[in-house]
């Protein structure tokens, strides 16, 4: 009965985050306020999964989140919307291109995509949870990416998960996939350990 009530409880809180970051991600006008709100969500999830004891609500505690990073949240959900636009018409015009050169630059396309990936993935959670300024989050994240691999695939695999299942009902994106991406990369990033040469940068 204990283990019905504790997962009915971790789907609630999955489900608030979610509802969270969608208000503060509509707050900053879409594109400006992802960020901000992602950050204030990664707090959240990792208050919780530590067990913290706070005397704040977990709604005050994510809006007080969300006011101290949205400068630089907004700055970098911003950053990742440009670079997600311009490779997505890069790629457009790549797969239409009838020339020699045109696998090679598909190739490099594919490589800067596994980049833009590990970068959307992890700068966020590094940025608010390790007090690191946006550009050094953005070379962690990087570094992290590829030293966990399986791991970053695993969170790619659930992004294909949660949006194919958001296919057959919307009702998986209102409650759960930011929810669940965010809680899956704190777990990451909360067991598997970074090496030591992240983790001077990380707590430098």
């Amino acid at each position: 009965m204990n283990r019905v009530v504790e997962t009915a409880e971790a789907l609630f809180f999955l489900v608030k985050v979610n509802l969270l970051w969608i208000a503060g991600t509509l707050l900053g006008l879409a594109a400006a306020g992802a960020g901000p709100a992602a950050a204030a969500a990664h707090c959240l999830v990792r208050s919780r999964l530590e067990g913290e004891e706070r005397l704040s609500s977990d709604w005050r505690f994510f809006w007080q989140s969300y006011r101290r990073f949205f400068l630089k949240g907004a700055l970098s959900s911003l950053l990742f919307t440009a670079a997600g636009i311009l490779l997505y018409m890069n790629g457009w015009i790549l797969f239409r291109w009838d020339h020699a050169a045109a696998p090679v630059l598909l190739g490099l396309l594919l490589f800067l995509t596994v980049l833009y990936v590990c970068l959307l993935l992890y700068t966020m959670p590094i940025f608010a949870l390790y007090g690191r300024s946006l550009r050094e989050s953005m070379i962690t994240a990087l570094m992290y990416g590829f030293y966990v691999p399986a791991q970053t695939f695993s969170l790619l695999a659930a992004v294909v998960v949660l949006f194919a299942a958001g296919q057959w009902t919307g009702a998986v994106h209102l409650f759960f996939t930011a929810g669940a991406l965010i809680w899956l990369t704190n777990l990451i990033l909360l067991h598997r350990a970074p090496p030591t040469g992240l983790l001077k940068l990380l707590k430098k």
